[in-house]
This record gives structure tokens, C-alpha cells and sequence, in this order.
């Protein structure tokens, strides 16, 4: 054969080798995944992706062999599509193994501009609840819930004659929110999404006497409850995550101080108590900080679907038991959030500052921060009197 006609089928072979590779990738970057299996041999396998409206499942079967291709440009275009500030570009890939009665669980997150070209597993099998089923090795999602949540991330409450202000704003950073899976027996938290980026708004509301200030945010909190066939046997895996949220903050007051209540399982703590002098008007509680991590209220979201029949029971009473949050934080080392509370009370009385905390099962009985205040004057907290000047101002136990 003539060589120029050799160089020249060598170069058409390249050429269109180029754009099937650039067609197979879904443009500049590549889009397949190698996912490489330790000691899982003959375990079923069971593989989903999250979409924007949802895990979808992309495999499911035996493991025959120590490696898996996946080619992931379907999901990268479905993410291209969406606005990244409402609902990010970031995917998560869930990988379920099953051997002997017990499952490992792997999830790992999808980022299009490092995409890892191996992910390598090695499974850590724990207990899981199994049921007599048909046969069969599949995967199917059997209900998807979502609620578009008025969530407070701030609750100021002001019990007496108390002024200020408080702003909360975001950093210019991404924002992730965990990720659970409830196995039939405990909530675990597996993995984030990351649904937008913090813009820099601000809120800033006054606080006003004898009432209680939220600032809340539109979270949309998304239940998922898959089964798993066994070929004989089947589990259910159930999923809470937040897929959206709103780009800014509002606010209200509400003023039945009495009747006001904290999210579950936070309690008060004092931090402060202050005498002023006898000036009109004096600053008594400044404090400005940075949030590395925030615990948002979830039960209820949960408590309304298994009120509908959605969510099993046991999941339920699993989630109060360990008082199960969203909780929100930075995969980065920028905090997504700041803020800020300055009060002032009138000169020749005392005040009381307490603060939230609460310990969630989730993060092993530590304590994750809560934005939830209160402000006393002269007045009884938990049980204990602040003064004796009888003012009846009480923050809620």
C-alpha cells in the first residue's frame, strides 16, 4: 500500500476515534468512571446516580468482576441544564453492596470539573433486616416525597424591655448539606449535596421587646424510599436530602413570648447576665461570629410524611430518638454563614443572655451550633430566678 495512503487512513482513523471519544464524554472533559471493587466478589451490587428531580438507577446485579465502567454523561448533561445557583452542578453516586445478610454503603461525591477517573471500594458490611421477596435482582424506587420548608435559622427571643438588631449573611462559598440513608435499623449520614452557592445577602431585622424574632430560608427537604431485591429476599433503603434552596432569607415576629418554643432537643444555656447603669439606653450583648456548621430543624418534615403513611415508623422513632438535623456546613474552609446580634436594655435593670445547643445522634451526641437566643429581663429562666425585682419575662426550658 502506498505510504501517503497509509497516512492518510491512519489520520481518518484518528480523527474519528477523536470525536467518538468527544461524543462518549459529552464534550472537553470525560465522563467515565471506573469504580473498582475490593473483596466483593459474588456480592449483588446495586448502583444509582442523583439527578436533579432524584437517584435513578443505573445498575444492578452480581459482581462478577473487580472493576465496573460507568459512563456518567447523561447525568452530566442533566446538571448542565439546571440554574447551578438554585440547584448547584454537583451529582452523587450510591453504591450498595450486599453479601451474607449485611450491606455496605459507599457514596461519592460527582464533581464535572474533577471528575476522579477510579474510585476504589473496599466494603464494610454491616446488618441489615431482610424480608421474603420475589425473585429477581433489581432496584426500584417505591416513593419520593418532597416539601418546600420555611426553615429558621435564627430564633431570637426577647422577654422584656430588650432593643437591637441582628444580621445574618452569607460567604461567598459553596454550601453542603448531609446527605442520610436509613438501613431498616439506623439513620447515617453518607455523603452532601451542595445546592448552590452563597451570594453574600444579608438580613438584617430589628429585634423588638416581648416578642420572638425567626429568620428563615426556603429549604426543599426530598425523601427517597428504595427497595432492594435479593433474588429471593429485599430491604428498603430510605434517603433525606436537600436538593434546593431559596437565595434569600425572611423574616417575622411573633408575640406570644409565653407560648414560644425552640426546635426539639435544644436547650438554653446561660451565658451572660448584665446590671446596667442607670443611662436611658445601653448596649449589653454584642457578638459577631462565623458558622462552621449549623443544625437545622428536620423532624417535623419527617413527622408530616409518616403522618401520611410515607415514612416508615421506624425510621421515624429512629430520627427522634438520636433527635436527627439537617445539618449544613462548608466542604471548603470558608463557613457559608455569618452573624450578628447587638442588644440594648434600659439603664438600672438586669438581664440574662442564654444560648442554644443540642446534641444530635447524628455527629455521635456531639453538640452542633443552633442560632437560638434568648434575652431576660428580670425575670425567671428554667426555674431560676434572675432577679428579684419581679418582672415574670421567662425563656422557654
Amino acid at each position: 500500500m502506498d505510504k501517503r495512503l497509509v497516512t492518510v487512513v491512519l489520520l481518518a482513523i484518528l480523527l474519528i476515534s477523536a470525536a467518538i471519544f468527544h461524543i462518549d464524554t459529552g464534550g472537553l472533559k470525560p465522563t467515565w468512571v471506573t469504580v473498582e471493587l475490593k473483596d466483593a466478589k459474588d456480592a449483588f451490587i446495586f448502583i444509582k446516580v442523583l439527578y436533579p428531580d432524584g437517584f435513578r438507577g443505573i445498575y444492578s446485579g452480581r459482581v462478577k468482576w473487580d472493576t465496573i465502567m460507568l459512563n456518567l454523561r447523561d447525568v452530566k448533561m442533566a446538571w448542565e441544564a439546571q440554574h447551578p445557583e438554585e440547584h448547584g452542578t454537583t451529582s452523587l453516586l450510591m453504591i450498595t453492596l450486599v453479601k451474607n445478610g449485611s450491606a455496605s454503603f459507599h457514596t461519592f461525591t460527582v464533581d464535572w470539573s474533577k471528575l476522579p477517573a477510579r474510585i476504589v471500594i473496599t466494603p464494610r458490611y454491616r446488618t441489615v433486616t431482610l424480608e421474603s421477596g420475589e425473585t429477581g435482582i433489581y432496584q426500584s424506587r417505591v416513593a419520593l416525597e418532597e416539601r418546600n420548608v420555611s426553615v429558621p435559622f435564627v430564633q431570637v427571643i426577647v422577654a422584656g424591655e430588650s432593643y437591637g438588631i441582628v444580621d445574618i449573611g452569607e460567604i461567598p462559598a459553596s454550601m453542603a448539606f448531609r446527605v442520610y440513608l436509613f438501613d431498616g435499623l439506623n439513620w447515617s449520614s453518607i455523603g452532601h449535596t451542595y445546592p448552590g452557592v452563597g451570594n453574600g445577602m444579608v438580613c438584617n431585622p430589628m429585634l423588638e421587646p416581648n416578642s420572638t424574632l425567626f429568620i428563615e430560608r426556603y429549604v426543599t427537604y426530598r425523601y427517597e424510599r428504595w427497595k432492594i431485591s435479593l433474588d429471593g429476599q429485599f430491604f428498603y433503603e430510605e434517603y433525606i436530602y436537600v436538593p434546593r434552596m431559596s437565595r434569600g432569607f425572611h423574616h417575622g415576629w411573633a408575640y406570644d413570648v409565653e407560648k414560644t418554643t425552640t426546635p426539639p432537643g435544644v436547650k438554653l444555656e446561660l451565658v451572660g447576665q448584665f446590671k446596667l447603669s442607670q443611662n436611658p439606653l445601653l448596649r449589653y450583648y454584642d457578638i459577631t461570629e462565623e458558622v462552621d456548621r449549623l443544625g437545622l430543624e428536620l423532624l417535623p418534615f419527617l413527622e408530616e410524611l409518616a403522618s401520611e403513611g410515607v415514612v416508615s415508623r421506624t425510621a421515624l422513632e429512629s430520627a427522634r430518638d438520636m433527635n436527627l438535623m439537617m445539618i449544613l456546613e462548608s466542604p471548603s474552609n470558608k463557613p457559608p454563614l455569618w452573624f450578628s446580634i447587638t442588644v440594648f436594655g434600659r439603664g438600672g435593670r438586669e438581664y440574662s443572655v442564654f444560648r442554644g445547643h443540642v446534641s444530635t445522634g447524628i455527629l455521635n451526641g456531639e453538640d452542633v451550633e443552633v442560632l437560638v437566643f434568648c434575652f431576660a429581663e428580670n425575670g425567671v429562666v428554667n426555674g431560676t430566678q434572675t432577679s428579684g425585682n419581679g418582672w415574670d419575662g421567662v425563656c422557654p426550658s
